[in-house]
């Protein structure tokens, strides 16, 4: 089977959950969302991927390459100003007397082994309260309807109506890991984490203070430093080269890579990527604090060597922003009720991890 995968930029249907990475490249726990993506195409029995993108996406690009690392076959098509719809439609009539699926790569579902008649397209969605279905941006393209792909769609829903008017039937999929909004991309960082029960993933080049807590399941990346009487969990994923400082609480949550979490930083849902905390607004968009205690480590152009200097200037940031903003507290509660502050510097024989 053959697949024609878009990948928006960071426009996406509304605020980015962060301005640095666009929806497919925004971390999903341990790797890049498109990873998810590749892995799920590998294990449905896709042999070759056209991705579009609707412009020059050359981090993308680098990642996957030829695909060969799926075991797969990758080719890249830049829409270069067209609707990278218009092009995946050029792509999808070209693989004539087959199926085709279709997708979208800042989203992924649970692709289920379901083999329609081939003259019949299948939507993977999911059914809301009033019982009507929602596209969750995946279809099994029936050979007629891989020819005559709608290529004039002007966006997702506009596309979405235009499969469903067809001769389609749809098929129940959970949702997987999506950026979209903000709870969306949190809720899929607790089912992947979930999945790995209730510990805590620590490589061996993580350190952590000991007298900071670990409260399962939570996922450390490589070179992560957690500070004194930090607590980490449940339901973290902090990303590699990133630094927790003293007395921070964060559950929840989500740190991208090369993030600096400044001393006495309170964050219970919510993504903290560089000089920015994200969490959600009453009416769920995303709300950006950009005067909280975080900070970026890549700024200072930091490796191994350079990251005390780094931290240390990042901590000066951010007691100077406590001073003048007061106390950051991005939560109401101060810590999980099961796992108490640690306040004191007294060593303990090894860092508690609590499952």
């Amino acid at each position: 089977m053959r697949a024609v995968v878009v990948l928006p930029g960071r426009g996406g249907e509304g605020p980015p959950v962060t301005d640095r990475h666009a929806g497919p490249m925004l971390w999903v726990v341990d790797r890049p969302l498109v990873q998810h993506v590749c892995e799920a195409l590998a294990l449905r029995g896709v042999g070759a991927v056209d991705w579009v993108y609707p412009r020059a996406a050359e981090a993308a690009r680098r990642l996957l390459g030829g695909g060969e690392r799926w075991g797969l076959q990758f080719r890249h098509h830049a829409a270069a100003g067209k609707n990278p719809y218009e092009v995946a439609a050029t792509l999808t009539a070209a693989w004539l007397d087959r199926p085709v699926l279709f997708g979208h790569a800042d989203r992924l579902v649970e692709l289920a082994a379901v083999r329609s008649d081939p003259t019949t397209t299948v939507l993977y969605g999911s059914r809301g309260a009033d019982d009507r279905w929602a596209w969750n941006g995946w279809a099994l393209l029936s050979e007629t309807d891989a020819r005559r792909f709608p290529q004039q769609a002007t966006g997702f829903d506009h596309l979405a109506r235009l499969l469903a008017a067809g001769r389609s039937a749809w098929a129940e999929a959970a949702d997987g890991p999506a950026p979209r909004c903000l709870p969306s991309y949190l809720a899929a960082t607790r089912a992947a984490l979930a999945t790995g029960g209730a510990d805590a993933h620590v490589p061996a080049s993580v350190r952590v203070h000991p007298t900071a807590r670990l409260v399962g399941p939570v996922h450390l990346g490589a070179d992560v430093e957690v500070g004194p009487g930090a607590v980490v969990g449940p339901f973290v994923a902090v990303g590699p080269n990133s630094v927790v400082d003293r007395g921070a609480v964060l559950a929840n949550a989500v740190v991208l890579p090369d993030t600096y979490v400044g001393p006495g930083l309170v964050l219970d849902g919510g993504l903290v990527d560089r000089h920015r905390v994200v969490t959600t607004g009453p009416d769920g968009r995303p709300v950006f604090h950009n005067g909280a205690a975080a900070g970026s480590l890549t700024d200072h152009r930091l490796g191994r060597w350079g990251a005390a200097a780094g931290r240390a200037t990042s901590a000066v940031i951010g007691v100077v922003r406590r001073l003048i903003a007061g106390p950051v507290r991005l939560t109401e509660r101060a810590a999980p009720a099961a796992v108490p502050m640690l306040t004191n510097d007294e060593p303990a024989a090894e860092p508690a991890v609590v499952s």
